[in-house]
């Protein structure tokens, strides 16, 4: 709207824009997240989905977010982040994994599956 003073990511106006990305910093959290082996079909993984769902709510509250990690008994651990936005904007929900496939056939991966890899 002409002369609404810009507005942060959390909504605060009169706040200075966001930072600019830092892609050093974004492909490090990538390689970070890749490391993981958290494959959820393979309970003997269990403990990589959890240090996977940390792994998340850690990234959450390093931008900002209020972050937990939970999780229903028997259940894998799922993060929930809030950020609150301006008082009369939508709600915006985001649904992703943090858990991924199992691997299949280490023959047919042309590198490690769990180490990042830039073409």
């Amino acid at each position: 709207m002409p002369g609404t003073p810009p507005r942060d990511a959390r909504g605060q106006a009169g706040s200075s824009p966001d930072p600019p990305i830092d892609g050093g910093r974004l492909l490090e959290d990538i390689r970070r997240f890749v490391a993981v082996p958290s494959v959820s079909a393979d309970p003997a993984r269990s403990s990589d989905v959890v240090r996977s769902a940390q792994l998340v709510a850690q990234a959450f509250t390093e931008a900002g977010l209020a972050a937990s990690v939970e999780a229903a008994p028997g259940g894998a651990p799922a993060v929930l982040g809030h950020m609150p936005g301006p008082p009369d904007a939508p709600t915006v929900l985001l649904y992703a994994h943090h858990d991924v496939q199992p691997i299949g056939l280490p023959a047919e991966w042309a590198s490690d599956p769990f180490v990042a890899t830039q073409w």
